[in-house]
């Protein structure tokens, strides 16, 4: 852990944004989070961006305003871009650091994010943390998904995961997940494109690198939990699906690696048709691939089975999906 004295970093301004709706039952461990932190080590504000919460949010607020410098900006109907957008506009401060409700900081997360933002502020524009999956549910299954999620062969290369294969990753990313950010660069860009249908996060980060010619850099020294709102195997095939329809639907141009999902399925079943050993064989490797990507993110046996359902179940609903969108594409 980063050692520092108190009151070292007080000449250092933060400003934490948390877009919510209705997460009450989330930011009482989030605040807890903070306050175990070492954000007291710096002038530091906590803007609660929220579209209009029914859920207690406002007493949960009240409460820990008393603990936290933090501050309520309603934003009826907003989504979480236009949120993060609110606050952007509202920083009073210099560095600019998102947090999500389901998220809880590690206690050096302030200074661990600040010293990687300013030592390498010549190269990188915006410095991730390194997040570990963690489910809603303590019950054994959505421990198990919850591990299987951060895998890259679920849904999709994501770096910042601590998955087994990026469990101490530290270096150039093309995306991050929550973050530091200093608060010039986002007015410079003007903050979050809330005109995207989809991707609002990506397309900030790929204008960010244009404006600044930096980088993005995921700290694997800097850490974060993230909790899935989507946690037993019909949620996620739900999110794999929805993912593959606007994929597809939203891609602008079309371009051949869109089509690759497809190809594939296509050629799979074509080829089982045609030659039923060769698909035999392409579906005990794929299987095999399964159970041992399923046993490096949860060791044990029980993951062999729940490997062997999860995974061809969130792949096909993506491809499903990515289909539908393509179609709704080229018939529009």
């Amino acid at each position: 852990m980063l050692q520092f004295n108190l009151g070292e970093y007080l000449s250092i301004s933060f400003t934490v944004c948390i877009p919510a709706y209705n997460e009450a039952v989330n930011l009482e461990a989030l605040f807890r989070s903070l306050k175990e932190s070492d954000l007291d080590s710096f002038d530091y504000e906590i803007l609660l961006c929220d579209s209009g919460s029914d859920d207690g949010t406002r007493d949960l607020f009240e409460h820990w305003s008393k603990e936290l410098n933090l501050y309520l900006i309603i934003t009826p109907g907003a989504n979480a871009s236009q949120n993060l957008n609110a606050g952007i506009k509202s920083s009073s401060n210099s560095i600019f650091c998102r947090i999500d409700a389901r998220a809880r900081v590690a206690a050096d997360y302030f200074s661990e994010g600040y010293r990687c933002l300013e030592n390498n502020s010549s190269k990188y524009c915006a410095i991730g943390p390194s997040v570990q999956v963690m489910p809603r549910s303590p019950k054994f299954m959505p421990n198990i998904l919850a591990k299987f999620f951060m895998s890259p062969f679920l849904m999709g290369p994501s770096k910042w995961k601590r998955s087994f294969f990026y469990k101490d990753y530290d270096g150039e990313v093309g995306t991050i997940y929550l973050g530091f950010f200093w608060i010039k660069d986002l007015r410079a860009v003007g903050g979050f494109d809330t005109s995207l249908m989809r991707k609002q996060d990506i397309d900030l980060l790929q204008r960010l690198q244009v404006s600044t010619n930096k980088k993005l850099f995921n700290s694997c020294s800097l850490r974060a939990i993230y909790v899935l709102k989507h946690d037993t195997l019909k949620e996620i095939c739900n999110r794999a699906y929805i993912q593959g329809v606007y994929a597809g639907l939203y891609s602008t141009p079309i371009r051949p690696a869109h089509l690759v999902p497809a190809i594939c399925l296509g050629l799979f079943i074509t080829i089982s048709l045609f030659y039923p050993f060769l698909g035999l064989v392409l579906m005990s490797l794929y299987s095999v691939l399964i159970i041992l990507v399923g046993l490096l993110e949860a060791p044990g046996l029980l993951s062999i089975p729940i490997a062997l359902v999860t995974f061809p179940a969130v792949h096909l609903s993506f491809v499903v999906g990515n289909i539908r969108g393509l179609m709704g594409k080229l018939l529009s």
